[in-house]
């Protein structure tokens, strides 16, 4: 394909996402049978979709830079191996703590699974092919493998005991307690499903009516109650799966890595860059000039209303002149600098939506 002829591809498919999403923000929902934004949400997904493609790319441009330095072992080759090893453990260490979060939502997500159950059991209860007994035998079966599985000491819903950790062990122990409370509840349920399968005919018809509306309603009061114990459960096993996550070993590499190493790093950094700002700030209040004078009084009264010494030992009147040079002086300053600063990025927008900006990405033509 000629190089002229992909720049103005792209400045055309440019100039046609851009104005899809102006008109879209711009027309009402729907003009009469025609709604303009009815794919809006894939095409939305497909930019996030894009954008995947370009975090990649930025990562196979990092690994290709910087290792190709390690390999060459060019200038500043340390610092470059250093970058690679620090990716390469995060990704490592936040790819195992996504996979241990999804696992912990997914064991108190089964028996939440076992509440919504029972609601479709319960409202299929009036068909003929239910099978409602049976379904109720299976749900029972499922919440003894659940507490089979706990006993064993697997997964984030263990009754595994560990000494010193008082909190999960108690939270251990309420989630048996109410597991089982929910088998009984369950086996109730089985029950009162067996109860009426097994009856019989009836000669007198109102005796039989009232005896099914009794049935029903037991029922529905069993399944009330099944559904009341499983939410119960729920909330106990998010619980004990939440503890289990954070003191499982990841999650403490990953506190390491957080609150041990790159928390310190930024504060150091930010401590540095504080030394530099005051430098800054001792530069440009040295009073060189009618502007600069002003500026330094304008500071001086600011922060002595600010801190309690200034209205304590000089006048009380300095927070109310400080409120003043802020809302009169200050903030209109800082809205006409930010309103220029929005003109100037529509300009540039407008520039780019046009493509009469040359990319440095872009390619020239010969």
């Amino acid at each position: 394909m000629p190089k002229s002829f992909r720049k103005y591809l792209i400045a055309f498919v440019t100039f046609v996402s851009g104005l899809y999403f102006f008109l879209e923000f711009v027309l009402p929902a729907e003009i009469g049978d025609f709604k303009f934004g009815a794919f809006h949400q894939q095409i939305s997904w497909g930019f996030v979709a894009m954008g995947s493609m370009a975090f990649g790319l930025g990562l196979v441009n990092i690994l290709f830079v910087h290792g190709g330095k390690v390999l060459r072992t060019q200038k500043n080759w340390g610092n470059s191996l250093a970058l690679i090893l620090g990716l390469v453990v995060m990704l490592i260490v936040e790819g195992g703590g996504f996979i241990n979060a999804e696992s912990r939502v997914a064991s108190w997500q089964r028996i939440e699974s076992w509440r919504l159950f029972s609601q479709k059991v319960r409202s299929d209860q009036s068909l003929k092919d239910a099978n409602s007994s049976s379904r109720v035998e299976a749900l029972i079966h499922e919440i003894d493998e659940t507490i089979t599985e706990a006993e064993a000491e697997e997964g984030y819903l263990s009754f595994k005991r560990i000494d010193g950790e008082d909190q999960r062990n108690a939270l251990a122990n309420s989630l048996k307690k109410h597991l089982q409370e929910l088998k009984t509840a369950a086996v109730e349920l089985g029950q009162g499903y067996r109860k009426i399968d097994g009856e019989t005919a009836i000669e007198d018809e109102d005796t039989a009516f009232r005896d099914s509306i009794h049935a029903q309603l037991e029922i529905i009061a069993l399944h009330e109650k099944f559904e009341a114990k499983a939410e119960s459960t729920v909330q106990s096993a998010k619980d004990l799966s939440q503890i289990i996550y954070d003191s499982g070993l990841n999650q403490k590499f990953l506190s390491l890595l957080r609150n041990g190493i790159f928390i310190p790093l930024g504060t150091a950094m930010f401590s540095l860059l504080a030394f530099y700002i005051a430098t800054a700030a001792y530069r440009s209040f040295r009073l060189k000039s009618l502007e600069a004078s002003i500026m330094m009084i304008a500071a001086v009264l600011v922060i002595l209303g600010q801190i309690p010494h200034g209205p304590t030992y000089i006048w009380d009147g300095l927070p109310s002149l400080r409120l003043w040079l802020l809302e009169n002086l200050s903030t209109p300053a800082f809205r006409s600098i930010y309103f220029g600063i929005m003109v100037a990025g529509l300009a540039m927008a407008v520039r780019m939506w046009l493509s009469l900006d040359k990319s440095p990405l872009s390619l020239d033509e010969e």
